[in-house]
């Protein structure tokens, strides 16, 4: 779950480096979910939190009428809290609730979906189904990754700052193998959208933040040809080059259903 922290705010009161810092015992829990407490009748939105826990939290921006902050210790964790899965978790923004054991992403998501479905329409005579779950690691079939300085990764949450990876435990095992046999390519930014088609075969398309010269697209073909089966290279003026072609026809299973597409 990503969070988005645009929606409906307000001008910052405090600029971002003038921190302050708070204990405060967590109540409930935001759209994106953020944990929720409270100091002197204003609410702190406080991520890397849990319902129910006593935590020490600093300040990343200060509202009129609410505080963005994040967690810096926790001083009475709540049973759920486990040490997340992945190494590169407490600098990569691609996972937010990895600190939570699965069970309680599950509920938390699914009282928020109600929630604020609720908001919407009255939800008395509703019928909850059991939710339809996947597996916790080794799902993701596609991303979007940056390059920046030839290296691939994910953004760091709250900032720009680059998190070069060579595995993700969410991803499956023919993206994180072909991540880990990935050369440094020869740009020094730009974005990879991949994914992994139902027999297996590596789709990669290349969004560069300028326009690639021949001389490139003959390289980035040399780098890639043994990893990608069908690789695109797209340049700012929205040129697509087929440097390698294939049909990706992508499954995706929910519970019983099975939903094939070419991608």
């Amino acid at each position: 779950m990503k969070a988005n922290h645009r929606r409906h705010q307000k001008k910052a009161t405090t600029p971002a480096a003038q921190q302050v810092t708070a204990t405060l015992s967590l109540s409930g829990f935001a759209h994106d979910g953020r944990a929720i407490g409270r100091v002197d009748g204003i609410p702190w939105f406080v991520t890397g939190a849990i319902v129910g826990e006593t935590v020490e939290a600093s300040s990343r921006r200060i509202y009129s009428n609410r505080v963005e902050a994040v967690v810096r210790k926790v001083l009475e964790p709540e049973a759920s809290r486990v040490v997340p899965p992945c190494a590169k978790f407490s600098q990569c923004g691609g996972c937010s609730l990895q600190f939570m054991t699965v069970e309680q992403q599950r509920l938390q998501k699914r009282d928020i979906l109600q929630r604020e479905l609720g908001r919407q329409i009255d939800t008395k005579l509703t019928v909850w189904e059991p939710g339809l779950m996947g597996d916790s690691e080794g799902y993701r079939t596609r991303a979007r990754m940056s390059i920046r300085a030839g290296k691939l990764g994910f953004t760091s949450e709250g900032s720009h700052q680059h998190v070069a990876l060579q595995a993700c435990p969410v991803m499956v095992t023919p993206l994180n193998d072909a991540l880990a046999a990935m050369p440094e390519l020869p740009l020094a930014k730009a974005e990879l959208e991949w994914l992994v088609s139902a027999d297996g075969k590596i789709g990669m398309h290349l969004l560069c933040a300028q326009k690639p010269s021949q001389s490139q697209l003959t390289q980035l073909l040399g780098l890639l040809d043994a990893v990608a089966d069908g690789l695109w290279v797209s340049g700012p003026d929205g040129v697509r080059h087929t440097l390698k072609q294939c049909d990706m026809r992508v499954t995706t299973t929910l519970g019983d259903m099975s939903v094939s597409h070419v991608a």
